[in-house]
C-alpha cells in the first residue's frame, strides 16, 4: 500500500510540474518593471518643453528643447535673458535631478533643438532648426541664413560652452529632427528639405527632384567632427516626405524612419504600397548609399532603434523589421502615440502618451515589450490634464524620460506637492529598474517572491525548516551563498535554500523530498515481480 501511495504522489508531482511548464510557455516572458525615483519640472512663466535626453558619462543627463521668450528672467530662468521669440535650450542635470548648468541658444527669431547626442570627447551635439530672422544676430552673429528656415547643428563641450555651430539648407525650409554620433567622431542628422531648397545653398549640385506636388524631401546628412558636411542625400516621392529619427546599424551604417504624405508608389517609393499617410524606413551604408527601403505598414514613424534582430520603429504602432528590411511583427496601438524607443539588450522600451477620454487629456506613458513584441509592463504618469513624453534614455540602473506637462496637471495626480512654474513646463523623471527576487525553500516550509529596485540590499527572510535537515543559507544558481550585508540586486534573482542532513552531517542541496521513498517503492515493486516469477516457476 505504501509503495502504491508513493508512486501515486510521484506521478501527481510530475503532472503538476508539466502543467507549470505549459503555463510558463503560454505567458509572456517576465521582464523587470520600473518604479519612479524622482520627477522634476523646469521652466519659466511661459512655455518650456524638453524634446530629447541623453545619459552623460558622469551618470547625469542632458535634455534639450526650447523655451519661449516670456519664460526668461522668471523662475528657473531668473538671471538669463532670452535672445528671440523661442530659444533653443540645453540643460545639464546630475544623477539626482539637480540642475548643474543651463544654456539658451539662438538669434532674434525662433530657434529649437529637437535632439541631442553625446560625443566621443564627453560633449554634446544638438540639432534642430532656426528661422531666417535669427541669423546675423545673437548666437548667429556673423552667420548668414540660407533660406526661410535652416537646419542647425551645434557642438557643446561638457560644460555647456559652444565649440562650433553650423546651419544647413537651401532657399526653402530645412530642418533636422534627430542625430546620432558615428564611430569616426562625426554625426549623421536626418530631417526634411523643401523642394525649392534643392539646387541652391548647401544643395548646389543636387537637382531639384521632378515631383508632382513639389513639396518636401526626406534628408540624411553626414557631418564631420568639425561640423563640415561630408555627404548629403535626399529621398522622396510626389508628396511630402521627411525623416524623423535615425539609428546606427551593427555594421556602421544607418537606418532612418519617417513619414510620407501622398508619396507611396511614386518617385523613390515606386515599389512600395501604402495609404496616403505612410511610415517609411530606409537603410543606408556608411557612405549614404541606399541598401533597402520599406514602408506603408503604418501611417507614421517617429523613432527607431537597433536591436539584436534588426530594427524597431514606433509612432502610432510598433513594427520590427529584420536586417533585410522585412517585417517581423507589428503591434497596432489605440489612443497611444509613441515618440521615442530604446533597446536595453533584451527588451524594447517606448515612451509617449495615451489619450484619456478626450484628445485634450493625456497621460505620459512608458511601456516595455519583449523582442517578440509582447507587452511586459507599462507605467502611466501625470496629473489631471495633459502630460507628454518625447524622449528617453537607458541608464545603468533604469531609465530617464523627458517631455512636458500643462499647468493644470501640477498639484494633481502624480504631481501632487509639485507647483507649476506658470505655463507649460518641461519635465524630467527618473525610473529605477524593479526586479523579482524569489526565495526557493528547496522543499522547506515556505516560498516567497518580492519586488525590489536596482541596487537594493536584501533583508534576510524567515528561515525555512525541513524535517531532519539543518538550514545552511541562501545560494544563487551558481552555488554562491548570498551575502545579505553587502550583495546588491542588479537583475531578476532566485535564491535557493541549502540543507545539511542532520544524521549524516553531509551537505545536501535537496531537490525532491520523496526521492528516497520513490526509490524504495521501485525496489519493492521489482522485488514483488521477481517473487511472483519465482512462485510461477515453482508452480510450473
Amino acid at each position: 500500500m505504501k509503495t502504491r501511495t508513493m508512486f501515486t504522489i510521484a506521478v501527481v508531482g510530475m503532472f503538476c510540474v508539466s502543467m507549470s511548464l505549459c503555463f510558463l510557455v503560454d505567458e509572456t516572458v517576465s521582464g523587470a518593471s520600473v518604479t519612479a525615483d524622482w520627477k522634476k519640472n523646469f521652466g519659466g512663466s511661459s512655455t518650456d518643453e524638453f524634446l530629447d535626453v541623453v545619459t552623460t558619462n558622469d551618470g547625469g543627463f542632458v535634455a534639450v528643447g526650447y523655451s519661449t521668450s516670456s519664460s526668461f528672467n522668471t523662475m528657473d530662468w531668473i538671471g538669463t535673458s532670452g535672445k528671440g521669440n523661442d530659444d533653443a535650450i540645453i540643460v545639464k542635470y546630475d544623477r539626482n535631478g539637480i540642475v548643474e548648468w543651463k544654456k539658451n541658444f539662438g538669434g532674434s527669431g525662433v530657434d529649437r533643438f529637437n535632439a541631442v547626442t553625446i560625443t566621443i570627447d564627453g560633449g554634446f551635439v544638438a540639432v534642430g532648426y532656426s528661422l531666417a530672422d535669427s541669423f546675423g544676430n545673437g548666437d548667429w552673429f556673423g552667420i548668414s541664413g540660407k533660406g526661410y528656415c535652416d537646419a542647425i547643428i551645434v557642438k557643446f563641450n561638457a560644460a555647456g560652452d559652444v565649440e562650433w555651430k553650423k546651419n544647413f539648407g537651401g532657399s526653402g525650409n530645412d530642418s533636422y529632427s534627430d542625430v546620432v554620433a558615428t564611430s569616426d567622431g562625426g554625426f549623421v542628422a536626418v530631417g526634411t528639405s523643401d523642394w525649392d531648397s534643392f539646387g541652391n545653398g548647401d544643395w548646389v549640385g543636387t537637382t531639384a527632384p521632378d515631383r508632382f506636388n513639389k513639396l518636401g524631401e526626406a534628408i540624411i546628412v553626414k557631418h564631420e567632427s568639425s561640423g563640415s558636411v561630408q555627404w548629403k542625400k535626399n529621398i522622396g516621392g510626389d508628396g511630402d516626405d521627411k525623416f524623423t529619427s535615425v539609428t546606427v546599424t551593427h555594421d556602421g551604417g544607418f537606418v532612418a524612419v519617417g513619414e510620407s504624405w501622398n508619396s507611396i508608389g511614386t518617385g523613390d517609393w515606386i515599389d512600395l504600397i501604402g495609404s496616403t499617410f505612410a511610415g517609411t524606413i530606409v537603410e543606408y551604408d556608411k557612405n549614404g548609399n541606399v541598401l533597402w527601403k520599406n514602408g506603408g505598414q503604418t501611417s507614421t514613424y517617429i523613432a527607431v532603434t537597433t536591436t539584436n534582430n534588426g530594427f524597431v520603429a514606433v509612432g502610432l504602432s510598433i513594427v520590427e523589421y529584420d536586417k533585410n528590411g522585412g517585417v517581423s511583427w507589428q503591434r497596432n496601438l489605440s489612443n497611444i502615440r509613441l515618440f521615442d524607443v530604446a533597446y536595453d539588450g533584451q527588451n524594447i522600451i517606448v515612451a509617449g502618451y495615451s489619450y484619456v477620454g478626450t484628445s485634450d487629456v493625456s497621460d505620459a506613458l512608458i511601456a516595455c515589450y519583449d523582442e517578440s513584441g509582447y507587452a511586459l509592463w507599462d507605467v502611466g504618469f501625470g496629473g489631471n490634464y495633459a502630460d507628454h513624453l518625447y524622449g528617453l534614455s537607458i541608464t545603468s540602473d533604469g531609465l530617464i524620460v523627458v517631455g512636458y506637462s500643462w499647468p493644470q496637471a501640477f498639484g494633481t495626480g502624480d504631481w501632487i506637492g509639485v507647483t507649476g512654474k506658470g505655463g507649460i513646463d518641461a519635465t524630467l523623471a527618473k525610473y529605477l529598474n524593479e526586479y523579482e527576487v524569489t526565495f526557493n525553500p528547496n522543499n522547506g516550509t515556505f516560498s516567497n517572491t518580492i519586488s525590489v529596485i536596482f541596487g537594493s540590499v536584501l533583508t534576510p527572510p524567515i528561515e525555512p525548516s525541513f524535517t531532519s535537515k539543518e538550514f545552511v543559507g541562501w545560494f544563487t544558481d551558481d552555488g554562491v551563498e548570498w551575502n545579505f550585508s553587502n550583495n546588491k540586486v542588479t537583475n531578476d534573482l532566485t535564491l535557493t535554500a541549502k540543507w545539511i542532513d542532520i544524521q549524516t552531517g553531509s551537505d545536501e542541496n535537496v531537490t525532491d523530498d520523496n526521492s528516497d521513498y520513490l526509490l524504495y517503492g521501485i525496489v519493492g515493486v521489482v522485488a514483488i515481480l521477481m517473487l511472483a516469477g519465482i512462485v510461477f516457476f515453482v508452480r510450473k
